[in-house]
């Protein structure tokens, strides 16, 4: 995991199962438990004791590593994740090139 910049982070999966199928499986039910994870509520250590609540919106693509380059891979993740971001945020959206 990487902060790619401002409030945008990236996460390489390299372990993933060689079928498709199989890993767009795992690297979905991993971005759903990142989802939960920070939609979960917060309090800053301030005297307020506020609750707070983040969202995010998540791009999804799979790659073959030797077939393609890290800009295209960026690219496409970052179109995915605008798409995410128009149907309302707090979305999971994948690559459809």
């Amino acid at each position: 995991m990487a902060r790619l910049g401002g409030d945008e982070f990236i996460v390489l999966l390299p372990e993933l199962l060689a079928e498709y199928a199989e890993a767009r499986e795992q690297a979905q039910q991993l971005a759903e438990k990142i989802t939960e994870q920070l939609n979960l509520p917060f309090t800053l250590t301030d005297q307020s004791n506020t609750s707070y609540q983040c969202t995010c919106s998540i791009g999804m693509v799979l790659f073959h590593g030797e077939l393609d380059f890290a800009e295209e891979i960026l690219l496409r993740a970052d179109n995915a994740m605008y798409q995410a971001k128009q149907q309302s945020g707090q979305q999971l959206c994948w690559y459809n090139g």
